[in-house]
């Protein structure tokens, strides 16, 4: 093997992975290149989560590696080139080369072609390679989203041909589909906008929530997109109209889904510009507008009704977020309304479901315990009291620890809802927002290193149950008994312990069972309880987003209920916490 000096990229050659196959293909390749790209306060694994991004371009890959590439890195994609022993694939080869600058960068390879029909009147259908998964992502439905989007997988058969539904998919949406071999070889993503679905009544989605305003020179501002997918469709049309002014300015969506370099509006800091979204086809004279935005100003205005408050030192944001045009902003609504319940949390873009989902289901079996670890001081800060652990098993300990901070939270655009966890109704209301999830949010935050990046790459609901009860946690593998989970869920229930879920891993062989079920690898949601209705038994479960469930009740409130079988398929365990005596 070869020898690496570089100990990210050196790690990828120890994975059990690469050692039972000795080979670089268009997949394993990209842990190299997020390797490669690890600088500015970006991990290689939130690199590597970037470039595994449906619909994302080689070239976006390579761009993300080449602006972290060292010397140090350089001399290892040579070592690896010259070394006879490893098989490359011709895309992961053409990616290391490009890199030290031994050939030019190229689109796709191989014998791997994929043809695509837009006609979806009897399904997605198409010709690729023999036995490759084809898979679809619905851009048009959750732009935004696009990096949790589900993807949609279809299987070639042994001449090449696929079909199968695309479901919810509607006439006009614009659909990314792409092939993969056996192998792990991908061909590029293809484009295309369904038709024969009958009349194109979905415009293009825009979320205003996540565009921002920059100020250039005097009476000039720059529309910046600070979501993490895309701003809207590609070739969809977004209009701003200065409402002072009336004057507006359109710009046209890049295939990639963001704003073109270079957009200017023509106002003031102060000024309101609403947005109009067209997808070409309806709203074409942009009259109906999906959101409005403003600059505003960047102090915090105190009148005098308010009181000075304190002003606290605030958690670091996560890595990825560190160079985003956001703005804090002071949150004063209650902290309670009606007390605590699941329906309260909701996930921002932070990757702590496990938190989310453990204070969702703390509000479901110990309310009050919520009620009684927060106070408010009066002053705009806020006390909040966890459980501190020491020693292990029958022997551990839990000492009160408490963490003060303040009502500051980051906002993704001026007026615009928090860009963490927040409640899930008047979000966008510095006044009315409910404040006990997003003040607990920022407290577990505060108490891990102060850095929101502590807590929002993954964890454990056993770790929030115990800092929160005070009470030793426990973590059960659906696999050994559905049966016997759910006796345990309904015990639990019963007692008051609070109990979240877990589903699999996205590269696990399971992650495929989710492709257009509404359901996610990779995340957790509460457990609300247990019912058996006609002989069957069932888990009701809550997504933390606060939206997108199984089902079809037509609330999209998070909530839903999977029998035991379906609990079993899709879920891998459960944690399940207790009191502190």
């Amino acid at each position: 093997m070869p020898s690496i000096r570089d100990k990210q990229i050196n790690r990828f050659f120890n994975e059990a992975e690469f050692q039972n196959t000795k080979s670089i293909n268009d997949q394993n390749v990209l842990k190299i290149l997020a390797a490669v790209g690890d600088i500015n306060q970006t991990t290689s694994g939130q690199l590597l989560e970037k470039m595994q991004q449906p619909g994302i371009s080689r070239q976006e890959q390579f761009d993300l590696a080449k602006n972290g590439l060292s010397n140090k890195e350089r001399r290892d994609i040579n070592t690896i080139l010259d070394n006879n022993e490893l098989t490359l694939s011709p895309g992961a080869k053409n990616f290391l080369q490009a890199l030290v600058g031994q050939a030019d960068l190229k689109d796709s390879f191989g014998p791997l072609q994929l043809q695509v029909d837009n006609n979806l009147s009897d399904g997605l259908k198409g010709v690729t390679n023999p036995g490759d998964e084809i898979e679809v992502v619905n851009i048009s439905a959750n732009p935004e989203g696009v990096e949790t989007s589900e993807v949609i997988k279809l299987k070639a058969d042994q001449w090449g041909q696929f079909k199968g539904d695309i479901p919810n998919a509607q006439e006009g949406d614009v659909l990314r589909v792409r092939s993969r071999s056996a192998g792990g070889n991908v061909s590029n993503w293809i484009s295309l906008q369904a038709n024969g679905l009958g009349e194109d009544t979905r415009n293009a989605q825009v979320y205003t929530d996540a565009i921002g305003l920059e100020s250039n020179a005097p009476g000039e501002l720059s529309p910046v997109y600070i979501g993490d997918g895309m701003v809207s469709e590609p070739g969809a049309q977004l209009r701003f109209i200065n409402e002072r002014t009336g004057k507006s300015a359109t710009f046209t969506v890049d295939e990639n889904g963001q704003l073109p370099a270079g957009s200017i509006l023509k106002g003031n800091p102060s000024d309101v510009f609403k947005i109009a979204v067209s997808d070409g086809t309806n709203n074409v004279d942009f009259s109906e507008a999906a959101g409005s935005i403003t600059m505003g100003g960047t102090d915090p205005v105190v009148t005098p009704e308010q009181p000075t408050t304190v002003d606290l030192k605030d958690p670091a944001l996560r890595e990825k977020h560190l160079n985003g045009n956001y703005k804090v902003e002071r949150f004063t609504g209650p902290l309670f309304v009606d007390g605590a319940s699941p329906s309260d949390v909701k996930q921002g873009s932070i990757g702590n479901c496990y938190f989310a989902a453990a204070m969702g289901s703390i509000a479901q079996s110990n309310p009050e315990k919520l009620q009684d670890m927060i106070k408010d001081n009066g002053d705009g800060s806020y006390d909040v009291t966890f459980k501190v652990k020491s020693g292990y098993g029958y022997y551990a300990k839990y000492k009160d620890k408490t963490v003060t901070v303040d009502g500051d939270l980051v906002v993704r655009s001026p007026g615009g809802r928090p860009l963490y966890g927040a409640a899930n109704t008047d979000y966008n209301d510095k006044e009315k927002m409910e404040m006990w999830y997003p003040i607990v949010e920022k407290a577990y935050a505060a108490l891990h290193g102060n850095s929101y990046h502590e807590v929002g790459d993954g964890g454990r609901s056993s770790d929030v149950f115990e800092s929160v009860l005070g009470g030793n946690a426990s973590y059960k593998l659906i696999s050994s008994g559905p049966e016997r989970i759910y006796k345990q869920i309904a015990e639990a229930s019963e007692k008051g312990w609070p109990v979240a879920a877990s589903t699999y891993g996205k590269d696990s062989p399971e992650a495929e069972r989710y492709a257009g079920e509404k359901l996610y690898a990779w995340h957790a949601y509460s457990v609300l309880g247990v019912e058996e209705e006609g002989g069957k038994k069932y888990v009701q479960l809550r997504n933390p987003w606060g939206n997108t469930e199984p089902g079809n009740d037509g609330k999209n409130d998070g909530i839903f209920r999977l029998d035991i079988e379906q609990f079993d398929h899709f879920f891998r365990g459960v944690y399940i916490g207790k009191h502190d005596g």
